[in-house]
């Protein structure tokens, strides 16, 4: 199913780590409820929307790290910081919203989330990515992390690993590489 994806500004104007953050987070969360939607077409199976959003979680975690990685490549070492640490703030509000409308107020979620980018970033750090490719150890992480979320039946669990590794994985980031580079230019 194709996105529309903003890959680039309508003006020339300086945009603030801010405003790249929060567009790049836009995107991401929809390449994320994308790929969600592939994979259920595809055949895989989700039984609830708290399920869904897990496997969104992690497919931001996924993609915060990808995009850090891409970054840089791309950006000075200050400005990376900053970008990534908006971006990861967006993300962490988009995903508490959510969140929060599917489950209602009373748990501490930024705190919840703020802890799960953490521990998923402590994980990939030691990961391939070259030459702005996620490696088959980083995209083998995110496929056992999604085998936990669907290997509720039978069908989901043989084969989530290597879809992801050739197909979710690849895509996603692919996706993302666009945006990002067509921000920043």
């Amino acid at each position: 199913m194709a996105i529309r994806m903003k890959t680039h500004w309508h003006n020339d104007k300086e945009r603030s780590v801010e405003e790249l953050s929060s567009a790049l987070g836009l995107m991401i969360w929809k390449v994320s409820a994308n790929r969600l939607l592939e994979m259920e077409n595809t055949g895989f199976m989700t039984h609830s929307n708290l399920q869904r959003l897990a496997i969104i979680g992690e497919f931001l975690a996924f993609l915060l790290q990808a995009t850090d990685r891409l970054a840089f490549e791309r950006l000075e070492e200050d400005q990376r910081n900053s970008f990534i640490n908006a971006l990861a703030k967006h993300l962490m509000r988009a995903f508490t919203e959510n969140q929060t409308d599917l489950l209602g107020k009373g748990e501490d979620y930024e705190g919840f989330f703020t802890d799960f980018l953490n521990q998923r970033a402590e994980e990939y750090a030691t990961l391939g990515f070259i030459n702005d490719e996620a490696q088959i150890d980083f995209l083998r992480h995110f496929g056992i992390q999604l085998e936990k979320l669907l290997s509720n039946t039978a069908e989901n669990k043989h084969w989530i690993v290597q879809h992801v590794i050739e197909l979710d994985g690849p895509q996603a980031i692919k996706s993302i590489r666009q945006t990002l580079d067509g921000l920043l230019s």
